[in-house]
């Protein structure tokens, strides 16, 4: 999530979209925990994260999956979320179509960070990347 440690400013564009990403997962966990832990006069979020959430179907429905293995921060973000995203949606019932289509979008979010995890635990093999 860090500016990864590198000076070197010429592939910014590559680097600067993937932290970009994980700062909207990080803002999804957020929302969807105070969802959780405290609900009222609260909203779900689809207009804030319309675009994340295209971006991602977009690149989930292409195969562009990200180039790098996301790090342990992304890792443990794209977890929590997905965790929060499966409690919101158990507290609120299936009587809440509301709570289930944000959980179902949360879960669409956290999964570019939970895919290589799910990637090692099948044993496929890590792609090259940059």
């Amino acid at each position: 999530m860090a500016l990864r440690g590198r000076l070197d400013w010429r592939g910014w564009r590559g680097w600067a979209f993937e932290d970009l990403c994980a700062w909207f997962l990080f803002a999804a966990l957020v929302l969807q925990l105070l969802l959780v832990f405290d609900p009222r006069y609260r909203d779900f979020p689809f207009a804030a994260f319309a675009v994340p959430l295209v971006v991602v179907a977009a690149r989930a429905w292409r195969g562009d999956w990200p180039g790098h293995w996301p790090g342990k921060a992304e890792g443990w973000i794209g977890g929590s979320l997905a965790l929060a995203a499966l409690a919101g949606a158990a507290l609120e019932g299936p009587a809440n179509l509301e709570a289930l289509g944000w959980s179902a979008c949360a879960l669409l979010l956290a999964a570019p960070a939970l895919s290589p995890a799910i990637a090692r635990r099948l044993g496929t093999p890590r792609p090259a990347g940059p």
